[in-house]
């Protein structure tokens, strides 16, 4: 504030005019101060409402952040739960298939002793069989050997037979033709 020793007298009083003036001096600077602080005040007012219609639109968009936070949540929960049921699936799938596997795997062992047994049935079922024809062929055989012997026996005494009665045949003929000739000739 001012200085009160300004219009202080010799008399230690105070002059009436020196207090007016400076009252009126330090009103008008308490006024000026009032105005500067009211500008500030408006200031600060209008942008305590520009804030508070910013606040007003954060608080409604972190409403509706929250919101979609709670979506998301609902939504991560949901895919984590279907994530969980299909590792369920998976895993179940998984023995489903090794099941299978296991049981194809049996079937063709299985099927590779059938394969195996059955190609030592039908060659011993074979070879059983070859004994057999074999057995009821060879007196066959035999006989017809017999009876080839035979053949060969009886065509050299039929080409024996055969070549006498052609002998004695030409030698008839011959015969025959002779005297025929000696009659013609005489």
């Amino acid at each position: 504030m001012a200085d009160f020793s300004k219009f202080r007298t010799a008399v230690s009083g105070f002059n009436r005019t020196d207090v007016v003036n400076y009252i009126e001096s330090a009103s008008m600077e308490h006024q000026k101060a009032l105005r500067k602080l009211t500008d500030e005040r408006d200031k600060l007012a209008a942008e305590n409402a520009q804030l508070q219609t910013q606040l007003t639109g954060l608080q409604a968009r972190l409403i509706q952040v929250q919101a979609d936070k709670d979506a998301l949540t609902e939504q991560v929960n949901t895919l984590a739960q279907e994530g969980s049921d299909l590792a369920e699936q998976l895993k179940a799938a998984e023995q489903k298939r090794d099941e299978y596997l296991d049981l194809a795997q049996r079937v063709q062992a299985e099927f590779d002793n059938f394969r195996r047994r059955n190609n030592a049935a039908r060659a011993e079922s074979y070879d059983d069989g070859v004994r057999e024809a074999v057995k009821t062929l060879l007196p066959t055989l035999d006989n017809l050997e017999r009876a080839l012997g035979a053949a060969e026996s009886a065509l050299r005494s039929l080409a024996s037979i055969s070549s006498q009665s052609s002998l004695l045949s030409l030698r008839n003929s011959l015969a025959l033709s002779r005297p025929c000739a000696m009659r013609i000739s005489p």
